[in-house]
């Protein structure tokens, strides 16, 4: 049986009501265009379908009810091809009622007739029921062709009845249904009726006992509550009736409740990242990526995931129309149907992931080199997408379950994280870096007792790991266990001395034990190696060096720290706090000192190291400093004899001799006479072999002496020197 959309018009006084999988058409009308019998005068050709035109605009006036468009009704007979000839076609009736009963329960029709000669028309109109073609009612109209309008509204009036009969023969008929137990046919008329006149309290009541009877307790309880409220006084049976339909409502809220809680959980298992929908997209991927097989046969996995889409697709068109449901019957078994159709999705897709693990685990491994060579570049999107493919291709890659735990660990997925680490030491025992990164999933999970024993099992596997022993010692100091804290910490110093964190929380447990001088080494330390700790250790410097009373070294040992990372201005800072707080200090004048030299402030420079020397004349390199500063300026016989007062000072003083035997070669390039020249180049040979022979280890004092016997024409000693020198430096 062909179907077509429906257009209606509307019924008759007495009417065989349609079987129930009619329903939905039961108050739908068409109006077809009527035939033309008689020779059709010029300018009248459509006059046909002028006048239904006409005739439904009349009846949609009175809005009561459900009209087909003479568009839509072209549409549906063209798709079904029906022609209007066929349709006034006698012999085929009953064909053509049977097609039209599948769209629309009434139809109007009827033939046109111009008399000769004259613009009136006359009209045969029928109200038509398309089961069995029974005539409801008709009339014969004559009036001019020029006033269709008219026309339309006399047809209208003769043959559809008034909405109060309409109403009543209604009314008869859904009692009648409702006594056959057709219960949808009763709720279709029942709604029909409420369109008519929504506040009828026995249109309400009747379709809550039919709804009742179909088990849709809540629709019927709201029915039960309108009807009540429109009747008024008197409603003991329609009480009654609310009384007995409450609990099963309260049931059925409870159950879609139940059930969209369920579907939530059951889209989360589906959505997330061991979930069916990645998997399924994965497998695709992973098929597509074989597809340049021809040694492979896919045509079963395609078939079988092309099913599977086909249900993901079905749910994700399903869900979110589901969340808005509301609580009834038919909603709670769609529900159900939903939850059902999850199971399958979960239950084809361990089917489609075994299948490939039977066939083709082999290419896992070509994934899991992707997924390294992704990662390299930190591509993390798609080192995920090809360890997830590795691992649905073959579970037992240790590495794959690794590198899906560092990202799942990334992205806060901390039980997801946990999982992977614990998988990948199952498939591989020593898998110190999977502990070591579990115990930080396990801090992050606030688990301190699984943490600590994977930080202990990383330790046990690599044992100069020192990052295992700085994080034990965190969790030690999270559980107050001081003493074990600093052990760790001590360890993780042990294997990294540069580890800023372990000298700041050392620091820390120091501070609180009041062991002030522990803590401000410990904290300038960290403030040393952590630039990134600064700020925060900055107020933790200053507060244990007032309680300690060092005063002036501190600022002393910052300054050095600043100057050490070219940081000058705080450098300078630092130094002018010590000599605020110690002016004798000589060795905040030095520093100083050499930190105006850096910067070509000769005078101060040497204003400070004058000062220095004053406070302090045993330092070998105050004299050596300010020696440098006199050779900058030319000044070569003040800077010999600062040398030699500070090799009196310390003998064994290897920079002084090679920057005394760099002062006499410069003196002999600038010397007029060869014999100067000469003396000058030996003197220089001599300082250099003395700094040699107290540091034999310093490359550059080789290059310097060969360049001295390269001048002096001796190459053989100058060669002996240079290669030396690139020993020293290999």
């Amino acid at each position: 049986m062909n179907k077509v959309a429906s257009l209606v018009v509307l019924l008759s006084l007495s009417f065989i009501l349609v079987s129930a999988q009619n329903t939905p058409f039961v108050n739908k009308l068409a109006v077809f265009p009527f035939r033309v019998q008689t020779e059709v005068p010029k300018g009248q050709e459509r006059i046909s379908y002028n006048l239904a035109h006409k005739i439904i605009q009349r009846l949609a006036a009175k809005n009561i009810y459900s009209l087909y468009s003479l568009e839509d009704l072209a549409k549906s007979m063209k798709r079904d091809k029906m022609s209007l000839n066929q349709w006034y076609n006698l012999e085929n009736r009953l064909d053509n009622m049977e097609w039209a009963q599948s769209y629309f329960r009434f139809l109007v029709e009827g033939e046109i007739l111009f008399r000769p000669d004259s613009s009136i028309v006359i009209v045969n109109a029928r109200l038509v029921q398309s089961e069995n073609g029974q005539v409801f009612q008709s009339a014969a109209i004559s009036g001019p062709s020029s006033d269709l309008s008219n026309l339309a509204q006399l047809i209208s009036q003769k043959i559809v009845p008034s909405s109060e009969t309409l109403l009543l023969q209604i009314s008869q008929d859904y009692q009648k249904s409702y006594a056959e137990k057709q219960f949808q046919m009763t709720i279709d008329l029942c709604n029909w009726a409420l369109e008519i006149n929504p506040k009828n309290w026995q249109h309400h009541y009747q379709r809550g006992k039919a709804l009742e009877a179909l088990g849709a307790s809540i629709k019927a309880f709201d029915d039960y509550q309108k009807a009540m409220a429109f009747k008024g006084s008197g409603s003991e049976e329609i009480e009654l009736s609310l009384k007995n339909v409450s609990r099963g409502a309260e049931q059925t809220r409870a159950t879609h409740s139940q059930l969209l809680h369920d579907l939530a959980i059951e889209n989360q298992k589906l959505q997330s990242s061991e979930g069916s929908f990645l998997k399924a997209q994965l497998i695709t991927e992973i098929i597509q990526e074989m597809k340049d097989s021809p040694e492979i046969s896919l045509d079963s996995l395609k078939a079988s995931l092309q099913d599977l889409q086909k249900r993901i697709s079905q749910w994700n068109q399903h869900f979110n129309s589901a969340q808005r449901s509301t609580p009834n019957q038919e909603n709670n078994q769609n529900l159900s149907q939903l939850m059902s159709l999850s199971k399958e999705i979960s239950t084809q897709t361990k089917e489609l992931v075994t299948s490939l693990q039977k066939n083709h685990s082999q290419l896992a491994s070509l994934h899991l080199k992707k997924a390294i060579s992704y990662n390299k570049n930190k591509q993390e999107e798609k080192v995920f997408r090809e360890v997830s493919k590795a691992l649905l291709l073959n579970e037992n890659l240790s590495q794959s379950h690794y590198f899906k735990g560092i990202l799942l660990g990334k992205s806060e997925n901390y039980p997801g994280a946990d999982q992977s680490f614990t998988k990948a030491i199952e498939n591989k025992p020593d898998y110190w870096e999977a502990y070591y990164n579990r115990g930080l999933t396990q801090i992050k999970l606030k688990d301190w007792t699984k943490a600590l024993s994977d930080f202990q099992k990383t330790s046990q596997i690599n044992p100069e790991y020192p990052l295992a022993y700085f994080y034990s010692g965190e969790v030690y100091l999270t559980l107050a266990q001081t003493q074990k804290a600093i052990e760790n910490y001590n360890k993780a110093l042990q294997y990294q001395p540069d580890l800023a964190e372990a000298y700041q929380q050392r620091g820390k447990i120091y501070d609180n034990q009041q062991n002030y001088q522990k803590a401000y080494d410990d904290y300038q330390q960290a403030y040393k190696w952590g630039r990134d700790l600064r700020i925060s250790l900055s107020p933790l410097i200053e507060k244990t060096a007032s309680l300690i009373k060092k005063d002036g070294l501190i600022y002393l040992e910052r300054g050095l720290s600043f100057q050490s990372y070219g940081e000058n201005e705080e450098a300078l800072s630092c130094y002018n706090q010590v000599l605020t707080l110690i002016p004798n200090s000589a060795q905040a004048h030095y520093y100083r000192g050499l930190l105006y030299s850096s910067q070509g402030e000769t005078s101060s420079a040497l204003i400070d190291l004058n000062r220095a020397i004053e406070l302090d004349n045993q330092k070998a390199e105050y004299f050596l400093q300010r020696a440098i500063i006199f050779g900058k300026e030319g000044n070569h016989q003040e800077a010999l004899e600062n040398i030699s007062s500070g090799l009196q000072k310390q003998s064994g003083f290897h920079q002084a001799y090679f920057y005394r035997g760099y002062l006499y070669e410069k003196m002999a390039l600038q010397t007029k006479t060869e014999e100067e020249k000469n003396s000058f180049l030996k003197t220089a040979l001599n300082e250099y072999s003395s700094a040699i022979q107290l540091l034999p280890s310093k490359a550059h004092y080789y290059f310097a002496r060969a360049h001295v016997y390269n001048l002096l024409g001796k190459e053989k000693e100058a060669k002996l020197d240079r290669v030396q020198a690139r020993e020293i430096k290999q």
